[in-house]
């Protein structure tokens, strides 16, 4: 059977929450529970006169691989959300130098060859092997906050999209 979606009164800061999911590097048979609660809203701008949707901030242990999994109230069971993604904030000169790294094409070659999902294989610098090891380990940087989008967001979502809830 579907889930239901919230209908009833405003989501409050405090609601408890879980969320259920397959996040990077699990591959078991059942979904993983996680349990938080809602610890506010918030909306980032995407162009000088356009903001996305509002989004909840959730005190949960969001990863990559959740997103797109129900956010239900542990109070009555509908869902309120959508994980759409984890918070893992990086400065923006951190941000630059792991990108240096990654594109580093002339430095020392270690012999070391990825192996893309396709088959093909790209040999790694020394530089570009370091940058795979720390967008990983940033991946399982954990600040159990994450967001997730808004079951009236979803709501319209659905209907611009024909399919009923």
């Amino acid at each position: 059977p579907a889930l239901a979606l919230h209908a009833g009164d405003p989501i409050k800061v405090g609601l408890p929450v879980t969320a259920w999911g397959y996040p990077d590097g699990y591959s078991g048979r059942s979904p993983l529970l996680t349990v938080g609660y809602v610890s506010g809203a918030d909306q980032i701008r995407v162009s000088s006169n356009k903001w996305a949707p509002p989004r909840w901030v959730v005190n949960a242990a969001f990863n990559a691989g959740n997103s797109g999994g129900p956010v239900l109230s542990i109070e009555d069971g509908t869902v309120i959300g959508v994980v759409s993604s984890k918070l893992a904030p990086i400065p923006p000169d951190i941000e630059w130098a792991l990108n240096a790294l990654l594109t580093e094409t002339q430095g020392i070659r270690v012999g070391y060859i990825k192996r893309h999902p396709d088959g093909s294989e790209t040999p790694l610098t020394q530089s570009q092997v370091i940058a795979e090891v720390l967008k990983y380990l940033r991946r399982q940087t954990q600040l159990v906050i994450g967001h997730a989008v808004s079951v009236d967001d979803l709501r319209r979502f659905l209907k611009e999209n024909s399919i009923e809830p």
